[in-house]
């Protein structure tokens, strides 16, 4: 990973070493997309489909972590930052999906 004078640029490649995470992640939202348009008791079909990936976003992370652990061990301390920023990132969006989700309950 490349760090700029902004703290954090990356390209395409530097996912290349945590690849199981990333599809792990993605199929999870892409699941989580599916599950949310149909369970989700939401008015707009966007919003389910966007809450449900969301609100997977982080228990995908953390099955991709275990899977990636698995896969390529040792790789967590070499891709610290990413694995970090990309962490963080799936707690924030998983809890603007489930923000979203009680904003429209209530």
């Amino acid at each position: 990973m490349h760090e700029s004078k902004f703290g954090f640029e990356y390209h395409g490649s530097d996912l290349q070493p945590i690849r199981p995470l990333v599809w792990v992640v993605t199929a999870a939202q892409l699941a989580g997309g599916v599950l949310g348009y149909t369970e989700l008791s939401m008015p707009d079909a966007f919003d389910r489909i966007w809450t449900g990936g969301a609100m997977a976003s982080l228990p995908g992370y953390l099955a991709g972590c275990a899977l990636q652990a698995l896969m390529r061990p040792g790789s967590f301390p070499a891709h610290r930052v990413m694995l970090l920023r990309l962490g963080l990132l799936a707690a924030l969006v998983s809890v603007a999906g489930a923000v979203k989700y009680w904003w429209n309950q209530y």
